[in-house]
């Protein structure tokens, strides 16, 4: 049989390839979002046993870091961990920066390709200085200058798109 995009029978694995090739960072959160869910749902169910609830929220961890890194996501296991991080570390800004840090390390030493977007993820160690100098409440309020700001600068780069082609 003929599949809609020109995949058949017998380049089933083609198709396969092709769509484990690369998934956005939509499924990142989403195994995240799921993770910290189950996370949630074990430490309330063994509340008194802390050995029990910390083995499986790493089993957990490990599982779904294998399942970002096996459908390719974006951030890979590296953006797993940091969910977990930001989960587990929540209420200590200190231990939270120090684990981000060392997760995008090695995130970092972990790259092969040269890929400039892999190397982007070096940028990522500096949004732990912002969320370390948090004081927890909210600023100033400033919602409509982004109200102004989002559509114009999407304007201007419109305009500039016309002269550049």
């Amino acid at each position: 049989s003929i599949y809609a995009n020109g995949y058949n029978d017998h380049n089933l694995g083609e198709l396969i390839s092709h769509l484990f090739s690369k998934q956005n960072v939509l499924f990142t959160l989403f195994l995240g979002l799921f993770l910290i869910y189950l996370m949630s749902l074990v430490e309330k169910r063994y509340e008194k046993n802390l050995l029990a609830s910390n083995l499986l929220d790493a089993v957990l961890t490990v599982g779904f870091c294998g399942i970002a890194y096996f459908i390719r996501t974006d951030y890979s296991f590296g953006g797993i961990l940091m969910i977990v991080a930001f989960y587990l570390f929540r209420s200590s800004k200190v231990m939270m920066s120090m684990i981000l840090f060392l997760i995008n390390g090695t995130v970092i030493a972990n790259i092969k390709s040269g890929n400039l977007m892999d190397l982007l993820q070096l940028l990522a160690t500096f949004a732990m200085l912002p969320i370390a100098l948090y004081n927890g409440k909210k600023g100033k309020d400033i919602k409509y200058f982004f109200y102004i700001f989002y559509p114009a600068h999407l304007l201007l780069l419109f305009v500039i798109s016309l002269f550049i082609l």
